[in-house]
């Protein structure tokens, strides 16, 4: 049976303008329950969306781009982009990344 782990982080702050990107890095120490030979790892990023019966929703959409993995003494590091690819500038919004170990 496959185990998954999952870890969730939060942008809150300048918004984040059409076309730019955020540069995120993730550390992970405990790679003895994860088996990286055959591991699946997914990562999203979506636009929080705040009392939507309240406010009008404005259209917005983020993707991850240049997923990669460097293997150090200390651990996996993992580094990924995410890029307003949407029509308006975002404040808020969430990571989700999943390690899959089938």
């Amino acid at each position: 049976m496959a185990k998954t782990e999952f870890h969730k982080m939060d942008y809150s702050g300048d918004y984040l303008e059409v076309g730019a990107t955020h540069n995120w890095w993730l550390t992970h120490s405990d790679y003895t329950r994860v088996n990286l030979i055959s591991v699946q790892v997914n990562v999203s990023a979506h636009p929080w969306v705040f009392l939507p019966h309240y406010y009008s929703l404005i259209p917005s959409e983020l993707s991850v781009e240049n997923v990669r993995s460097r293997v150090t003494e200390n651990g996996l590091v993992m580094y990924f982009r995410v890029k307003n690819t949407g029509p308006n500038p975002v404040a808020y919004y969430g990571v989700g990344i999943s390690f899959i170990d089938e």
